[in-house]
């Protein structure tokens, strides 16, 4: 009698289990080093054929957890590096994410609800609550498979996978015979996605990112030291007289004070100012009411000055709305666009907001601007795979839209032995 009953135990968990295996292969394949995420197209479809609400969402949890593979040790550094808070923050994304992407199932058997399902589920992930905590968003793929196409892009990016469903339905097709062409789909989308060229993000005519290896600062004496070498690196690159306009990663001079500015003058700023550069500095900004605002100031050389703010920090460790002081304040009507004296104008894109690409749509909608500058300070990643994956998001935004870019990322310390600069 137990055998029998643990025989249809594992008959009746077999589908969900082998659905989250698919979904975290669909993940792992799409999102990583040496290829763009266009597998994470065919997720949307994927759910939709999966069979169950549970296949559905075992698959959309897959997913997720297999795209943020990287999340647990990465969470666990803002936490005393602990990787239980990690893993149980990771198993929340994936949870939220996972319980949204799955609305692309619908047990009905009608063409026009089964595209509607889908659409659904592409909206969800999409719009607040769930879009800060939903990567590896399928438009993003298609930023890959129709760059510069922009909202045609978008369009299709929903379109495509919901005609899909309604074709499938309406021709009653095997699921056995669909879920085969899938695999097999699948397998020639991860095969094409290793074949690209690496999209230079360092350069954008004269306009330099600088990414450096200088991890969280320890003490105010570290954080002089960091100040000295920006200087350094804009009179180098001042000399080489390749840049008008020199960036430096998300909360480099963590929190800026009135007091940090003769500081900067006189040995970043006066220099900068002689050779006509435009110096871009990441910094938290503490408000009246004992919060902070991470954001991106842009030093003119006449004097003058431009604040772009971050629109949503990463929720927990950073934006803490239970709490009245000590938290990063979320807007996502602050402004985010640095003008330049070239007339190039540039929506800002911070670190934790390169996953929710609901932020360059909004800017895409609504500002004027020819470019894009990621500041990032990914210090906590254990793998410069998990970096990776985070600039995947916001480079296929920009691609989708035919927007040059240029990030500037601060990453773990360098190590004995490692160039200070990758």
């Amino acid at each position: 009698m137990k055998t029998i009953q643990l025989a249809a135990l594992a008959r009746r968990f077999q589908g969900p289990v082998l659905a989250a295996a698919a979904g975290a292969a669909i993940g792992y394949l799409s999102w990583g080093e040496g290829r763009t995420p266009i597998l994470a197209a065919l997720l949307p479809v994927a759910v939709g054929i999966s069979g169950s609400r549970a296949r559905a969402v075992a698959l959309s949890v897959g997913y997720v957890l297999g795209t943020m593979r990287g999340l647990p040790a990465f969470a666990a550094a803002w936490f005393d590096n602990s990787l239980i808070i990690g893993s149980m923050l990771w198993l929340l994304v994936g949870l939220i994410a996972g319980a949204a992407w799955s609305l692309a199932w619908t047990a009905a058997d009608v063409p026009w609800r089964k595209a509607l399902a889908v659409a659904v589920a592409w909206v969800v992930t999409l719009l607040p609550p769930v879009a800060a905590s939903s990567p590896g968003h399928a438009v993003i793929a298609w930023g890959y498979i129709t760059p510069g196409w922009g909202w045609i892009g978008v369009a299709l990016s929903v379109m495509v996978p919901a005609a899909v469903m309604a074709v499938v339905t309406a021709k009653r097709w095997s699921m056995a015979y669909v879920r085969g062409a899938a695999v097999g789909l699948a397998g020639a989308l991860s095969v094409v996605s290793h074949f690209h060229e690496e999209i230079e993000n360092r350069y954008v005519n004269d306009m330099v990112a600088v990414s450096t290896r200088w991890g969280a600062a320890s003490d105010p004496f570290e954080m002089l030291d960091r100040v000295e070498r920006m200087g350094k690196t804009t009179r180098a690159l001042s000399e080489e007289n390749v840049a008008s306009v020199v960036v430096f990663p998300e909360s480099i001079v963590q929190t800026y004070h009135p007091t940090l500015y003769p500081i900067l003058k006189e040995i970043i700023l006066d220099d900068a100012a002689k050779a006509g550069q435009t110096v871009v500095i990441g910094a938290d900004l503490p408000t009246a009411d004992g919060n902070f605002q991470t954001a991106a100031l842009a030093f003119y050389p006449d004097g003058s000055s431009v604040t772009a703010l971050t629109r949503q920090p990463v929720p927990i460790a950073l934006w803490k709305p239970w709490n009245s002081t000590g938290s990063f304040l979320t807007n996502w009507r602050s402004s985010n666009i640095l003008p330049f004296r070239s007339g190039i104008k540039a929506r800002v894109i911070f670190c934790f907001e390169e996953y929710m690409p609901i932020l360059s749509l909004l800017n895409e909608a609504l500002d004027d601007h020819q470019m894009v500058i990621v500041l990032a300070n990914t210090w906590a990643s254990r793998s410069a795979e998990t970096a990776v994956i985070q600039s995947r998001h916001s480079e296929g935004m920009a691609v989708l839209f035919g927007k040059r870019h240029i990030k500037a990322e601060n990453r773990p310390k360098v190590a004995k032995g490692e160039p200070e600069r990758r």
